[in-house]
């Protein structure tokens, strides 16, 4: 039987083969440490460092803060009621649908306004579209009345040869309105 010294062990673990049998066995060591430690003490010391930085409320202080809660939550709902309103008369008119207000309304008057216009926008882009649209099938061109008189006697005489009345009359009327 081989007895083996401080020295040779020392020896041992000073050479590659030694450091490459012992380090994993050291790391083995020290994580089930350190697993140990945020186990069963570090959780501990969060709780009271969380109490430190946050003590606990008192219940008037709960109360209290209860109570700011609510007053906010009521003053954000005034305001969108407040908001609401505004968009509902500028809607009705401006002949729009006053049944998007709720949609159009967000948590500060800026959006709000911003929304607002973006709305009015589509709408009155819709609304020249189809306009547009309508008059392209069934309207008519409006006629020049920045006629001069030279043009609009012209014109007369020619209604009248065409034996146009509808035409001459409005000729005549357009001439009235321009002298």
């Amino acid at each position: 039987m081989v007895t083996v010294t401080v020295v040779d062990v020392e020896a041992f673990v000073a050479t590659d083969e030694g450091r490459q049998w012992l380090s994993p066995k050291l790391d083995q060591a020290v994580t089930k440490g350190i697993n140990t430690y945020k186990e069963k003490t570090l959780p501990g010391l969060v709780e009271d460092a969380i109490r430190v930085a946050h003590p606990a409320e008192t219940p008037e202080q709960k109360r209290l803060r209860t109570l700011e809660t609510d007053l906010a939550q009521e003053r954000k709902f005034r305001n969108r009621e407040v908001m609401k309103s505004k968009i509902i008369s500028q809607f009705a008119a401006d002949g729009i649908s006053t049944e998007i207000a709720d949609f159009i309304v967000a948590d500060d008057e800026e959006s709000t306004n911003a929304n607002v216009l973006k709305i009015k926008d589509i709408w009155k882009t819709s609304l020249t579209k189809e306009v547009t649209k309508q008059l392209g099938v069934t309207g008519r061109q409006p006629q020049n009345n920045t006629l001069d008189a030279a043009t609009i006697d012209a014109q007369i005489k020619i209604a009248t040869e065409n034996r146009n009345v509808t035409e001459m009359i409005r000729l005549k009327n357009l001439k009235f309105k321009q002298s």
